[in-house]
């Protein structure tokens, strides 16, 4: 997921978890987009974590070059300078981090609104604190 331009390799793994995967975990024989992209959130959002592999694969790229560029601007500058600044690459982290995590809540609420009443109550009670506690 570090590589430009992979979505369409990554295809046949989607449709193979959309097809195979999800139903035998469901006991559906399919899903829906709606239920497919409900699924594919974090535990800690009401879904199983079971992403679409072609979505955040670009996201993944650019968060990549994002925080590997201070190495790759001292290896291109070939600089004498051997050290790097860790601060830097703790704060490139968080700051990913957090834009990841804003776009999953965003994602989430998008999703929320599209369900029917019955299933937000479930989405409800599965992002409550404690509820993937065994």
């Amino acid at each position: 997921r570090t590589m430009s331009d992979i979505q369409h390799l990554l295809v046949p793994l989607e449709h193979a978890i959309h097809e195979f995967l999800i139903p035998v975990l469901t006991g559906r024989p399919s899903c829906s987009s709606l239920e497919h992209s409900y699924l594919a959130l974090p535990v800690r959002l009401g879904g199983l974590g079971i992403a679409n592999p072609t979505e955040p694969s670009f996201p993944a790229f650019l968060a990549s070059v994002k925080l590997t560029a201070p190495l790759t601007d001292m290896i291109v500058s070939k600089g004498t300078e051997t050290h790097l600044d860790y601060n830097i690459l703790q704060s490139l982290k968080r700051d990913i981090s957090s834009e990841n995590q804003k776009s999953l809540e965003l994602k989430a609420e998008g999703i929320y609104k599209l369900l029917p009443p019955s299933l937000q109550r479930c989405f409800d009670q599965a992002r409550e604190k404690g509820s993937s506690s065994w």
